[in-house]
């Protein structure tokens, strides 16, 4: 295990100092200190933003059955943890006046990397999951989502991934190490010419690159294939045409003499009827998953905050205030993505329960029998709307338009 902890200060700089000297140079203690506590705080605020989302997702049985809620929920766990962990961090440093040791180094450098990474490999995962349902549901077909042990199982399966991929700071023998940046936070990253190698081409790859180009391709697909373009709605306005003029024959059928004519426009009439209602559920259908898919596209602009986060990090100079600025884009980012997520009617639900006056009102009001609470089941349309339901099917339904952005599940 490799752990850089170097400080030197700003003034013992030579004017053409390398990178790795420059991130050393170090303001001073007060000024590291102020950036602590600054940092400290806005993290405290995201820690507890992003804890209330997880937690009213996994309180409410009607949020956490939906496999979408699981995946949010698994978006914000890392924030949480590494949040709460970089905060406390923060306020031991700036109590102690120093950064007080190379084993908090080397704990830092870790959670952090498997916060950044994590969220990465989950926006992948997430976003072939609403390639998947957009397809779907644009082809007609019906959509059955993971369950949610088994949602949940692929994050579990992703986390593993990015601790191993983490823990990459603490082998003998990997050219990669735990930094300390500036005197004030620990990162991996390279700490020789030969180092640099392996991390730039290797770890910084295999970490980010990989799953940030399959989400762009995935994206890039969606938009090759127009899944967000509602489909051409002519079919149902000619099945409604159709529709109109077989009650018209069905009608004469019925005046006329022939029981044989009738019968036919009768019969006619039920098959456009049918063809109609198929084609209006499919519409509905398509709408609902174009909401959740749009939900989640506006969940994760929250990825375009590690941009200017890696720019700013990455500035080779003496000064700390680009890195102190950096990781003020880390906990707004996840402010931003906590607030984001309450668009959903059943995540802001189960937050606001989390409130003690709306547990107190909620207290007053009849409790409802048990199994009583309607549960998000798969997302599925029935492929004609004159078979009979099976038990359990659901259809989507929006319950006013302008829910559109909460998409809700009603059982038949």
């Amino acid at each position: 295990m490799t752990i850089v902890f170097e400080s030197l200060p700003m003034a013992s700089l030579a004017p053409n100092a390398s990178r790795y000297d420059l991130r050393s140079a170090t303001a001073p203690m007060g000024s590291r200190q102020a950036i602590w506590m600054v940092w400290a705080l806005l993290c405290l605020v995201a820690a507890i933003a992003t804890g209330a989302v997880v937690l009213g997702i996994a309180r409410s049985a009607k949020a956490r059955a939906i496999s979408f809620n699981i995946y949010l929920a698994a978006l914000l766990v890392p924030d949480f943890l590494s949040l709460s962990a970089f905060a406390v961090s923060c306020i031991v440093n700036a109590a102690a006046g120093e950064y007080i040791s190379p084993a908090l180094c080397g704990v830092q450098a870790f959670h952090l990397t498997v916060s950044f990474v994590s969220m990465y490999w989950l926006v992948a995962l997430v976003t072939l999951e609403v390639y998947w349902l957009l397809r779907a549901t644009r082809e007609l077909r019906d959509y059955h989502p993971p369950p949610p042990l088994r949602a949940a199982a692929k994050c579990i399966a992703v986390y593993s991934w990015t601790v191993l991929l983490a823990s990459l700071v603490f082998w003998d023998g990997v050219p990669i190490g735990a930094v300390l940046m500036k005197g004030l936070v620990c990162l991996p990253a390279e700490y020789s010419p030969a180092s640099a190698t392996f991390t730039q081409s290797v770890f910084q790859t295999i970490c980010y690159l990989l799953p940030l180009f399959f989400t762009l391709g995935v994206v890039a697909r969606i938009q090759c294939l127009g899944l967000l373009k509602e489909p051409d709605s002519r079919l149902s306005r000619s099945t409604r045409s159709s529709l109109r003029n077989s009650q018209t024959a069905s009608q004469h059928g019925s005046e006329g003499s022939s029981v044989s004519g009738a019968r036919l426009a009768i019969a006619r009439h039920s098959s456009i009827f049918s063809l109609a209602s198929k084609v209006e559920s499919s519409l509905h259908a398509y709408r609902h998953a174009r909401s959740i898919s749009m939900y989640f596209a506006r969940l994760m602009l929250s990825v375009l905050w590690w941009v200017p986060f890696v720019v700013l990090t990455s500035v080779q100079t003496k000064s700390s205030v680009p890195i102190a600025i950096g990781f003020l884009l880390m906990p707004i980012g996840s402010i931003f993505a906590s607030t984001m997520s309450l668009a959903k009617r059943d995540v802001r639900e189960g937050v606001m329960d989390l409130l003690p006056w709306r547990c107190r009102s909620m207290g007053s009001a009849a409790v409802a029998p048990q199994g009583s609470e309607t549960v998000e089941p798969p997302f599925t349309h029935t492929r004609d709307a004159g078979e009979q339901a099976a038990p359990g099917s659901v259809r989507p339904a929006l319950t006013s338009p302008t829910d559109e952005g909460n998409p809700t599940f009603a059982t038949r």
